[in-house]
């Protein structure tokens, strides 16, 4: 914290001695924005899950969110031109959750939730016009897919709840890291490196104070450093990448639009080591005399650290003369599980589905397939589970031919098993401020596939947003 500290106190001094050059030749104004969303919804779970059999994880089927926000850009030392030498920009959400019941349950620790996330607060210190730096909270966000973004090194995963699953709102929603970041800017380019100090846990003595301190810095739990080069070269958008933070990754996204109506895309990511447990099954039934004197084991264990994993997307998008736009995307994730360890985690969901309530299966350690129920539900990633993905989308900015309705349609499917999600979204747009939105969300597959392991069946929302 004192380099950060120190770092701050540098760039300030920067910042004023820049002030001292700059023109005046424009005024430059702070920029407010506040949001202010109610968001009834309904969730109708699955009967056959094996992640969650006979609804062990208590998953509320209504609820109702009101979520509050207000994005501000504030100048503090103006310059000439269109930017500050000095800005303070602050993103922050106030979230109150009501979930039906009156039952605390695993899924739901809270009937009635309360909480706020700031999600960005950094300053911006511009010492010339080519160099930017960047001190504090920000949710950096990078790559060129609408689907996904391997490139988003620092896409830590959101913990605003929601039920919208297009990207769009996952990386608005998510909350930032605390970093440093120098960008040097060129015509055409540009060259950044991103700096994530690590900050361990609270050692507060007042309970509540350091739950709020490490759910602030739980995303700089480990350091990490970020090395992006940019350029527009030939008609493409180039960025290169290399990042650490544990394990080493290389990235490369490329982008280049065809005439006025064709985008070409993609993305690929190299990545030495993962995170992911794979599942495996440790033994098998034994029998004596016609009994289980020791049954079938399933646990997870870590990959070898020296394997090195590729991840890519490549996609298009199509905007017609009708303004409809189509965009298609293919994902493949080398992290992904191969069909041989989705099968090994089916048969041991399916067993522990029969298993887990049965005394007759306890153990020293407990029940070890209500073990394995749960560590499989910390490990699921919808739609990251398996390895090759199709994704499209077809947006109409003027449904009804009218600039007060949009609407989307969009699907995500795994094509091993030609499982997944599709989900509808209408807006109606009441005038400047108001709009209201409605979106539907349906998860199909038979049980043993991923879109059949997810908790729900569908899930629906009506919200009414007001912005001013």
């Amino acid at each position: 914290m004192r380099r950060l500290l120190a770092l701050c106190l540098f760039c300030c001094g920067a910042a004023v001695f820049a002030a001292e050059e700059a023109t005046d030749e424009d005024e430059i104004k702070s920029q407010w924005h506040f949001l202010l969303r109610e968001e009834p919804g309904i969730g109708l779970k699955r009967s056959d899950s094996l992640l969650n059999p006979d609804d062990i994880l208590g998953f509320p089927r209504l609820q109702n969110r009101v979520l509050a926000s207000v994005d501000a850009k504030i100048p503090l030392i103006k310059g000439g031109g269109v930017n500050p030498i000095g800005e303070l920009v602050i993103a922050d959400t106030f979230l109150y959750l009501q979930h039906e019941g009156s039952e605390p349950t695993i899924a739901k620790p809270q009937i009635a939730d309360a909480r706020n996330f700031l999600k960005e607060l950094y300053f911006n210190v511009r010492p010339r016009e080519f160099w930017l730096i960047t001190l504090g909270r920000r949710n950096i966000t990078d790559g060129v897919g609408y689907s996904r973004n391997v490139v988003d090194f620092l896409a830590n995963p959101t913990t605003l709840p929601g039920a919208n699953f297009d990207n769009r709102y996952r990386i608005k929603n998510r909350e930032g890291s605390i970093l440093l970041r120098n960008e040097f800017l060129w015509k055409g380019g540009a060259a950044s490196y991103t700096y994530v100090p690590e900050i361990g846990v609270s050692s507060a003595e007042d309970a509540k104070l350091r739950t709020e301190i490490d759910r602030l810095t739980q995303f700089n739990r480990n350091a990490a450093h970020w090395l992006k080069v940019y350029q527009f070269a030939g008609g493409f958008d180039i960025s290169l990448h290399y990042f650490y933070q544990r394990r080493h990754n290389v990235g490369l996204s490329l982008a280049k639009v065809l005439g006025e109506a064709l985008e070409l895309h993609g993305e690929a990511r190299l990545q030495r080591g993962s995170s992911l447990l794979d599942p495996v099954k440790l033994s098998e039934d034994t029998y004596f005399a016609g009994n289980i004197v020791a049954p079938a084991l399933y646990s997870f264990e870590n990959r070898p650290d020296d394997t090195w994993y590729l991840r890519g997307l490549i996609g298009a998008q199509y905007t017609f003369e009708n303004k409809l736009n189509l965009s298609a995307e293919y994902y493949h994730n080398g992290e992904g599980y191969s069909p041989s360890r989705l099968n090994t985690l089916y048969n041991g969901l399916e067993l522990a589905n029969a298993r887990y309530a049965s005394s007759a299966f306890v153990l020293p350690q407990g029940n070890p397939y209500r073990l394995f129920l749960l560590s499989a539900n910390l490990n699921f990633n919808y739609l990251s589970m398996g390895q090759h993905y199709a994704f499209m989308r077809l947006a109409d900015p003027e449904f009804f031919r009218s600039n007060k309705w949009e609407a989307a349609a969009y699907t995500s499917v795994m094509l091993s098993d030609g499982s997944g999600m599709t989900a509808g979204e209408l807006i109606y747009k009441i005038n400047d401020r108001f709009e209201l939105q409605m979106l539907v969300n349906g998860f199909f597959g038979s049980k043993r596939t991923e879109g059949g392991l997810f908790y729900q069946g569908m899930a629906a929302l009506l919200a009414l947003e007001v912005q001013f």
